[in-house]
């Protein structure tokens, strides 16, 4: 019997969170990606549900559930993972590039986990376009 722990995505729910609260990832989203766990899985993880479930409340209770999940400290390499969204997203054309950088120039103050030298490429991106 194949069961999913939403602990188990935990990179990938803070990435969600960030995303959420900076406007380049959607409710609708974050549903899609818990739909196809749910599909996949015999017992799932009522986490997994209620995220599932999650296009009809508010951005901040959807937060509120991602950060129950995630909690604290978070996991060090989510960073990474949201760099790898933002990606996507400009390359598809979901972002523009104003908002691409303007989150670039916030991001090494939240996320600790970059180099010196990541985080001096992210900040020279943002003062080079501001």
């Amino acid at each position: 019997m194949k069961t999913t722990n939403a602990k188990d995505y935990v990179v990938l729910l803070e990435a969600f969170r960030y995303g959420l609260e900076n406007g380049f990832i959607n409710k609708e989203e974050i549903s899609d990606w818990a739909e196809k766990i749910i599909e996949q899985d015999d017992l799932p993880d009522e986490k997994i549900i209620d995220l599932f479930l999650c296009s009809n409340k508010s951005t901040s209770e959807i937060v509120g559930l991602l950060n129950e999940i995630v909690g604290f400290p978070k996991p060090p390499f989510s960073g990474r993972a949201i760099l790898g969204v933002l990606y996507h997203k400009y390359i598809s054309g979901q972002l523009t590039f104003t908002k691409l950088t303007g989150i670039l120039g916030r991001f090494p103050i939240e996320f600790d986990v970059l180099s010196d030298e990541e985080k001096g490429f992210l900040y020279n991106i943002d003062d080079y376009y501001s």
